[in-house]
């Protein structure tokens, strides 16, 4: 018996001391694709640093601790910079072309749009989520769920303070897939090169803006599918060759509920040949008669305008019940710059202006 429990004892612990060694041999190799990503990034220009990297999780996982990380891609479309106090990296050697992620306190994303000068700025207060390398462009796939957010325009800098109240958000939910599986029925020409799913829960407007509907959107959804090449860049080539392209936004789902208005719609979005956008959707929307109250009190209907869209909304109801809520189908385009409900012309869509 002594010499069983002997031989058991001298098996567990080389065990233990090659599992100590796997784990320090994986840790190894989780700095060296650490280092090797920033290195890669400083060669296309762009400027990856950070304070320290430590390693941790002994004995059951591998988690890099990057402090103070700043990445600046000032040759990217757009440019950004990303910088926060911390991030945690979680990889599995089993795994290894997905990479957790973790940033806890204050982590700030700032991009600029090139053609209007405009810089954003997104801050958060807990990021969490995963990403998925591989394909022909290195990334796969990307999630993230995003609390305590906030967005705002910011002067000059990138480094800059705000230059006005920003949008308040309690969650983002987003996802994107570079490699989705193929549409049953899609063409070649029409093969899905990236699917959207995100959902905002709980937007605050700032006090400045004046909405009949209130500061707080309830809930905005989205769930589309890029089909056709994506362009690389917004100028009027790449958007011209992907539209040539079969270039294609099949829209599964698009939701927003907004005080007591709610919105569900499907559809699809493309560009026309001078790259202004064609949209087609069907949908329902329930919330309608509240709604309309409200854009009468406000003023921005006069109340001869509000009783002639009443009586039509209440004509397009014809008895269909969201709940305990009448609810009405519609269906949305825009076509040679007008957005059209059913066969009415409502109002004229500015056109967009990309870069040349």
């Amino acid at each position: 018996m002594k010499r069983i429990l002997r031989t058991l004892a001298i098996a567990l612990t080389a065990l233990a001391l090659l599992w100590s060694a796997g784990w320090y041999i994986v840790a190894d190799r989780l700095d060296t694709i650490v280092t090797a990503w920033v290195e890669k990034r400083r060669a296309q220009g762009w400027t990856a640093t950070y304070a320290g990297l430590t390693l941790e999780g002994f004995p059951f996982a591998w988690r890099a601790r990057i402090r103070e990380p700043v990445l600046d891609a000032p040759a990217a479309k757009p440019p950004f910079r990303w910088s926060g106090p911390v991030i945690l990296l979680d990889w599995k050697p089993w795994q290894a072309e997905r990479i957790g992620f973790d940033a806890p306190g204050a982590h700030r994303l700032v991009a600029t749009d090139p053609s209007s000068e405009t810089t954003a700025a997104l801050t958060s207060n807990q990021a969490t989520g995963e990403i998925v390398f591989g394909g022909p462009d290195g990334l796969k796939g990307l999630s993230a769920h995003i609390d305590g957010a906030i967005l705002a325009t910011i002067p000059g800098s990138l480094d800059a303070p705000p230059d006005r109240p920003g949008i308040r958000i309690d969650r983002i939910d987003a996802a994107f897939d570079a490699a989705p599986a193929p549409r049953k029925g899609s063409a070649d020409s029409k093969t899905p090169s990236t699917r959207i799913n995100a959902s905002i829960l709980g937007m605050t407007l700032p006090e400045s803006v004046k909405s009949p509907l209130g500061r707080t959107i309830g809930s905005i959804a989205l769930d589309a599918t890029i089909l056709g090449r994506l362009p690389r860049a917004e100028t009027r080539d790449a958007l011209d060759a992907w539209r040539n392209d079969g270039g294609l936004v099949e829209i599964d789902r698009f939701h927003l509920g907004w005080s007591r208005l709610v919105l569900d719609a499907s559809g699809s979005f493309a560009l026309d040949r001078s790259l202004q956008p064609v949209v087609s959707a069907s949908g329902t929307i329930s919330g309608h008669q509240e709604t309309l109250t409200a854009l009468t009190a406000s003023g921005a209907l006069k109340p001869g305008e509000a009783l002639i869209v009443r009586m039509a909304l209440t004509f397009l109801e014809g008895g269909k019940q969201r709940g305990d809520r009448p609810e009405i189908r519609v269906s949305l385009s825009i076509q040679d710059g007008w957005l059209y409900l059913g066969p009415v012309k409502l109002l004229k869509v500015p056109p967009i202006l990309w870069n040349r």
